[in-house]
């Protein structure tokens, strides 16, 4: 039912006027209720040994919180509108980075970059994970490889320590001059795939000497299936106890035609409706949904939170 509201084009300039600010106080309203909802159930959520906690935030950013540890992956301002108005606030940048103990990003495109959250978490001694340096248009600041910044500018087989949190790298790219780190992550016992748009399907090889992932994010746009199979074919993968996070759908700065609806997500057969292919555990999360992923028995939680 997400698809309807999200679909209608209200960029177009033959819009009226009230029909367009109706349209972005609907979806900057549903956007900034789901952040703060996430918030709130990040703050009063336990996670358990053995257990990962995944929010979808908006797009490719999630939250995910394990016994010890909390990653930000991928936030941004998004969704804005031509004129730059967005949902976020000061305060939520201040609150993310308040609860999260380190951002990772995997590419510098827009709608995976948040030069304020980035801003926050440097105010706070809180690490950043990047593919390359960043410079932030609007102030001018630059994120290079100094204390706490991480630039993952080349393929790490073995795993970077930062903060606690084991993180594998394989750099990729989004297109012509934009690097993107295809990256496992070790949250506390817990393992997280993302390829974040990557294009260069041969970076999916290094995964191959990593251990398993137990949750997999992925843009079900890009060539899903190959990202998935690379992972389901690392030795001790279990298909039956991993879990898929859908990726990538109705990025509303995109236009109505590549705006990639959940229909298509489910209907495409280069998607989830790929024939005969073995998917793990598909678990489509909106804006300020979650998922349980429970490892800690050899199982997962069959649940949405």
């Amino acid at each position: 039912f997400l698809d309807y509201p999200f679909h209608v084009d209200n960029y177009r300039p033959s819009t009226p006027p009230a029909e367009r600010e109706a349209f972005e106080r609907a979806v900057f309203g549903y956007a900034r209720r789901a952040y703060e909802r996430v918030l709130r159930e990040v703050k009063e959520t336990t996670v358990g040994e053995g257990q990962l906690r995944a929010w979808h935030v908006y797009n490719m950013a999630y939250v995910f919180k394990g016994p010890r540890h909390v990653v930000l992956v991928d936030f941004t301002p998004r969704p804005v509108t031509p004129v730059e108005r967005t949902p976020w606030t000061d305060a939520a940048w201040q609150a993310f980075a308040e609860i999260g103990d380190l951002l990772v990003i995997t590419h510098p495109h827009r709608d995976h970059t948040s030069f304020p959250l980035m801003a926050r978490m440097r105010e706070r001694g809180k690490p950043l994970v990047l593919p390359c340096a960043m410079r932030d248009p609007a102030t001018s600041n630059v994120y290079a490889a100094t204390s706490g910044v991480y630039v993952l500018d080349r393929d790490h087989a073995e795993p970077v320590n930062i903060a606690g949190v084991k993180i594998w790298n394989f750099l990729g790219d989004q297109g012509k001059n934009v690097p993107c780190n295809v990256y496992l992550m070790d949250i506390d016992g817990v393992r997280v795939a993302d390829n974040g748009d990557n294009h260069d399907r041969s970076k999916y090889a290094g995964l191959k000497g990593c251990p398993p992932a137990d949750l997999i994010v992925a843009s079900t746009w890009n060539r899903v299936t190959d990202f998935v199979g690379s992972c389901r074919a690392v030795a001790g993968f279990n298909l039956k106890t991993a879990v898929f996070l859908p990726s990538h759908e109705n990025e509303l700065s995109h236009g109505v035609d590549h705006r990639e609806s959940y229909l298509e997500m489910y209907t495409d057969p280069k998607r989830l409706a790929a024939p005969g292919f073995l998917w793990p555990t598909v678990k489509p999360l909106a804006w300020g949904e979650s998922v349980t992923v429970d490892v800690g028995n050899g199982r997962q939680c069959d649940r949405l939170d």
